[in-house]
């Protein structure tokens, strides 16, 4: 007699009850799939990378920072109204994947259902476009606008929330595992529109970075900029000795900066350095996010086979 077993890995989906023990033939046709919503996220954060680095040093951080808001908000409703598998890709490529889900035939919309059946794993949220913009653009902001003394903690505090927004969608997630309807994944979708908002509402009151006013030679934004950022029950600040010391700064930057392209990337000293950080990203894409994704249809073959044996 063979024992049954429940299997949980760490998947919504994968908690449901009538997933408990998915068609693994089905699991397999899904994998195309879901490699393309893993890789197009991917592919998304990279194009948010290099634009980000356009769009910050033309508009400024706090533009940038709310058209990627804006941007996320808008394409969060092709997640949410997506009535086939392509177009779910396409939101995850425009702005990524939040919830940990396992999306069966029994979820995919009706449109999708009548050209493939599918059980399509899934796990770990995925960057897309706008979350490339925060990654570049925020710890740049934090580390211009913050006093030097709380830089290191605030630009840290940025990747703390990334896993504060972990334990939020496994919260999310768990709250809707007993849903065995399409709601089971798009009411995750639909809780990212709460965080942009009041995000927003923050950004249209912060000042904008003092050095980029500088760098575009706004002396007067950058000088209400540092007024607002400086508490002014502080004798021993001289705003105008501040301005004259980032003018300068900023000379000496344009002076190094002179004749200098992406080219010079894979040069030098700057190769080794180019490597170092490519393979920081690679490691934490092929060594965490990869395997993450394909862990719980994986572990649930491999305790299915155990049971099997037994």
């Amino acid at each position: 007699m063979h024992k049954k077993i429940t299997v949980r890995p760490i998947s919504l989906a994968a908690k449901m009850p009538r997933l408990r023990r998915p068609n693994m033939e089905r699991t397999r046709r899904g994998r195309p799939w879901q490699s393309g919503i893993s890789n197009g996220a991917r592919a998304g954060e990279i194009f948010g990378l290099i634009i980000a680095g356009w769009t910050a040093d033309r508009y400024g951080y706090k533009v940038t920072t709310m058209g990627a808001l804006v941007f996320l908000m808008a394409c969060i409703f092709v997640l949410f109204f997506a009535p086939n598998i392509e177009t779910l890709v396409a939101g995850c490529v425009l702005c990524g994947t939040y919830p940990p889900f396992l999306l069966p035939s029994a979820h995919v919309p009706r449109a999708a259902q009548a050209r493939k059946r599918l059980c399509l794993p899934y796990s770990r949220s995925r960057p897309g476009l706008p979350w490339g913009v925060f990654q570049s653009v925020t710890p740049a902001y934090a580390s211009e606008v913050a006093p030097t003394i709380l830089r290191p903690y605030l630009t840290t505090f940025i990747n703390m929330c990334w896993v504060i927004g972990q334990f939020a969608s496994a919260g999310v997630n768990r709250a809707t595992v007993n849903r065995t309807d399409e709601w089971a994944y798009r009411i995750p979708y639909a809780v990212q529109w709460v965080w942009p908002i009041p995000i927003l509402a923050g950004l249209v009151f912060a000042p904008e970075s003092p050095w980029w006013s500088i760098r575009h030679n706004d002396r007067e934004a950058a000088k209400r900029s540092l007024l607002r950022l400086t508490a002014r029950n502080r004798p021993d600040f001289n705003v105008d000795e501040t301005l004259a010391l980032m003018e300068h700064t900023n000379d000496m930057e344009k002076r190094l900066k002179e004749g200098v392209s992406y080219r010079d990337c894979f040069k030098g000293v700057d190769l080794r350095r180019t490597e170092i950080v490519v393979g920081i990203w690679l490691v934490q894409t092929l060594g965490v996010c990869a395997p993450s994704s394909l862990s719980p249809p994986e572990a649930t073959r491999a305790a299915t086979y155990t049971d099997q044996r037994h």
